[in-house]
């Protein structure tokens, strides 16, 4: 070769990629993006500046997608955990009148047990409603003072 010399690559042809995976593949590097000369332009300068090309897109896109999936994954949990985080406080706020109120309609109490008079009494549920305006007793035991004399 001579300084100064000018070559001229007459042909046709073309470069054709090929690629046959998912974009999981690409990321991953386990599929790989594959090119290759078509036509008359098949010369060994060609075949190397092809692999550099080919190796060059390979990188770029396993590296620039996957950047591109982590950032948008950390975005989205990010912005998904904040907009959560902002609804749940409002809904609390915004109901924290409501719940007092909620406890004075119904109220349930567990195993009543009274004394009066010798008389023992068991309630083994009792429920009220609008503030004792109904009352309902789920079952009821009486038991009266023991007999001493039978005639």
């Amino acid at each position: 070769m001579t300084l100064g010399q000018e070559y001229t690559v007459t042909g046709t042809g073309g470069i054709e990629l090929s690629y046959d995976g998912s974009l999981n593949d690409l990321i991953s590097g386990s599929q790989s993006i594959t090119a290759q000369f078509t036509g008359d332009l098949d010369n060994i300068m060609f075949d190397t500046v092809l692999g550099i090309m080919t190796a060059s897109l390979n990188l770029l896109g396993s590296t620039v997608i996957s950047t591109i999936k982590t950032t948008l994954t950390t975005t989205v949990a990010t912005a998904a955990a904040a907009l959560l985080s902002a609804a749940t406080g409002l809904v609390s706020t915004a109901l924290a009148p409501v719940f007092p109120v909620l406890g004075g309609l119904a109220e349930m109490t567990i195993n009543i047990q009274g004394l009066t008079d010798n008389v023992f009494t068991e309630i083994p549920i009792n429920i009220s409603l609008l503030s004792d305006i109904v009352t309902l007793d789920l079952g009821k035991v009486t038991v009266g003072p023991n007999v001493f004399t039978i005639q």
